[in-house]
Order: structure tokens, then C-alpha cells, then sequence
């Protein structure tokens, strides 16, 4: 087993962020949509469509193990902190 370098940490770091905005930006959505704010549900469904389009594109390049455990992570995070972030901003 060999150790870590530079370029999977780069991939590990680069898919969690990816994942992270994704399943942030699908949180917002959908309680948003939950809460039926239209404006929000709007903005969000644009921002999240058009972020699902690059991260198909990432992710369909990546070939790198640490990338797939970034991805699978930055999932994981990116809905705590859309939790926690849309809490202040929506309430409840």
C-alpha cells in the first residue's frame, strides 16, 4: 500500500467539494420547495441544475480512489451544512 501524494489529494479534495455543493445546494432545494417559498425554490433549482451538469463532468473523469471517497464524504457534509446554514436563513 503506498502513501498519498499530491494528486490524490487533490482528487480527494476536489470530488468532496464538488459533492459537498451538490447536496447543499440540493438541501436548500428541497426545503425550500418543503416550505413552499417560491423565489428560493426557483434560484435553487437553477443553481442546482446547472451544477449537477459539472459534477457528472467530474466525476465521470475521475479515476483516482481518493476522489471516490472525497465524493462519497463531501455528500455526507454538504447536507449537515445545508442544514445548518438554511435553519438560520428559513427557520425551523
Amino acid at each position: 500500500m503506498r502513501l498519498p501524494g499530491r494528486a490524490d489529494l487533490g482528487a480527494f479534495c476536489l470530488m468532496a467539494g464538488v459533492q459537498l455543493l451538490s447536496y447543499f445546494l440540493f438541501s436548500i432545494n428541497a426545503r425550500a420547495l418543503a416550505q413552499g417559498r417560491m423565489a428560493w425554490t426557483f434560484f435553487s433549482d437553477l443553481v442546482f441544475a446547472s451544477s449537477s451538469y459539472w459534477t457528472i463532468k467530474f466525476v465521470s473523469r475521475n479515476q483516482n480512489g481518493y476522489g471516490q471517497m472525497g465524493y462519497i464524504f463531501g455528500g455526507a457534509f454538504g447536507s449537515v451544512l445545508a442544514i445548518l446554514l438554511t435553519k438560520r436563513i428559513f427557520g425551523m
